[in-house]
């Protein structure tokens, strides 16, 4: 099964959305990335979550954790 089919998604959030993701799919265009928050000359962090369907659904990233990543 290839990524497309399998809908994958990946999640933005940063400062200025911080409780509401910008959601890219699996292939995102120049035009996505350019109307998101995303901005490449600040330092970035990746993090994942595992294979689920969603982050909301384990509480994996705790509140202090969260809070401290954009504070």
């Amino acid at each position: 099964m290839n990524p497309q089919d399998m809908n994958i998604t990946f999640l933005l959030f940063t400062s200025n959305n911080r409780y509401t993701p910008d959601v890219f799919n699996y292939t995102p265009n120049d035009q996505t990335i350019t109307n998101s928050h995303f901005d490449g000359s600040r330092e970035t962090k990746i993090i994942t979550h595992g294979w689920i369907e969603s982050y909301e659904e384990t509480g994996w990233l705790g509140v202090n954790i969260y809070n401290s990543l954009f504070d």
